[in-house]
């Protein structure tokens, strides 16, 4: 069966559910995986399965332990590896010193390590080290830096947003709106054009902060490298715009923006407290039943465009200082 990466391990202890682990985690991202026992065809001999996956793979993955350190097979795996030019990834599993025969092979290789708890993150990390190098062309060394996985991963800058403009900007408007919308409720009985004129006063301010949002959205996303987002900036602003559609788009552009956010802290080891998904989860539900409501309870609408307010203000708040602790940690 056509395979894309090579798994190298030890078959003794923690190795094998690591080595289990770092095949499942990549053929969940659809990339093809020979690993031993499990890819040894019946009725053929060991090494020269493993000589013959080694030539076909286009990426080598060791599971990189004091035990496949000390492993005259892995030495032998490592050494096919190199020499026929395919990229390796040490994926370091513990703390050891390398003999000087995989020292040999592997010094000039930058190493995954993957020392610390959880082992998922690590784990995606891998896997999207593992796919830049299966997309991207490179020299037949079979040794590829690290850092310029990472750098082809990263935006072209870091995006800087100013948390006040954009509080203040969203805060204003809607606070604003609120005022001229409880105002109109409360004159309604007695005057009944200017309870209309206030109602409609009251959308001008809620226009300007919806503007101000949504130019927050599209800044939101730049932060996120492409290989993590499920959308680009244009798309995560432009397709609100689509009747019905954006009922459904909502989620993807603001709790969706989330979860991205958090996977790509989490795989890149930022020391990033993640954000809180619940909570943009609650926003884009208030934000649609308000909606959906308007026509029917205006005073209902009045109290979830409340929620709505100080939600969105928490939100602003929350992405703004995360952004600003990724730009520090960049």
């Amino acid at each position: 069966m056509p395979h894309d990466v090579f798994i190298s391990y030890a078959a003794r202890g923690k190795d094998k559910l690591v080595a289990d682990a770092v095949c499942a985690e990549l053929e969940k991202q659809k990339i093809r995986c020979w690993i031993a026992p499990r890819d040894v065809p019946a009725g053929q001999s060991f090494a020269g399965s493993i000589v013959e996956s080694i030539k076909n793979a286009r990426v080598f993955v060791i599971v990189f332990s004091d035990n496949s350190n000390q492993s005259p097979q892995v030495l032998r795996e490592v050494e096919r590896a190199v020499h026929k030019g395919i990229p390796i990834v040490p994926f370091r599993i513990e703390e050891f010193t390398p003999t000087k025969d995989m020292e040999y092979f592997l010094s000039s290789t930058h190493w995954l390590d993957a020392l610390t708890s959880p082992l998922e993150k690590h784990l995606h990390r891998l896997a999207n080290t593992v796919r830049y190098l299966l997309d991207k062309p490179i020299e037949k060394s079979g040794k590829l830096s690290l850092a310029e996985v990472d750098q082809d991963e990263e935006p072209s800058k870091n995006i800087k947003i100013s948390k006040e403009f954009f509080l203040i900007s969203i805060i204003a408007g809607l606070t604003l709106s609120i005022i001229l919308d409880f105002w109109g409720l409360m004159v309604l009985d007695q005057d009944l054009l200017l309870a209309e004129t206030l109602l409609g006063f009251a959308l001008l301010p809620y226009l300007y902060a919806l503007v101000v949002w949504f130019v927050f959205i599209y800044k939101m996303w730049t932060v996120i490298p492409k290989k993590y987002a499920r959308t680009t900036p244009g798309k995560a602003v432009g397709f609100l715009f689509i009747p019905f559609y954006n009922l459904y788009w909502i989620f993807q552009a603001v709790w969706g923006f989330a979860r991205d956010f958090n996977s790509y802290i989490a795989a890149r080891d930022f020391n990033i407290s993640p954000l809180p998904t619940n909570l943009f989860l609650s926003f884009v539900i208030i934000w649609l039943l308000a909606g959906f409501i308007s026509t029917l309870v205006y005073e209902i609408t009045f109290l979830l465009n409340i929620a709505i307010a100080i939600i969105l203000t928490i939100m602003v708040s929350n992405i703004c200082d995360r952004i600003k602790a990724l730009s520090e940690q960049r």
